[in-house]
């Protein structure tokens, strides 16, 4: 009897052993994944680190294009002024001509 129950318990235990010895497998799978991802999160990481100053640098030239667009802007506006006060320009000169030669 007490044998039987020894060999219960040993069967028992044997399975426990089994189970445990598998979720140790599967653990240890776990660990080489996580150092796998860990190693890619951290390529990755030092990639974003070196592109963080090019990132910063088209960021700056973005907003150097941006304030060159609104100077051209007004440029132009202000070229088209000056466009049309010289075409006045030459009509006043072309009218003071004109009744020059009359006169």
């Amino acid at each position: 009897e007490q044998c039987s129950t020894l060999a219960s318990e040993l069967e028992i235990a044997t399975d426990d052993a089994e189970h445990l010895r598998s979720e140790l497998a599967k653990a240890l799978v776990a660990k080489d994944e996580l150092i796998v991802l860990t190693a890619r999160a951290e390529k990755l990481q030092r990639k974003v680190d070196q592109a963080a100053p090019a990132a910063a640098k088209l960021k700056t030239m973005k907003e150097q294009c941006s304030t060159l667009a609104s100077e051209l802007e007004l440029a132009t506006g202000e070229a088209e002024r000056l466009r049309a006060f010289l075409a006045e320009t030459r009509v006043a000169e072309t009218d003071v001509e004109s009744s020059s030669s009359t006169a």
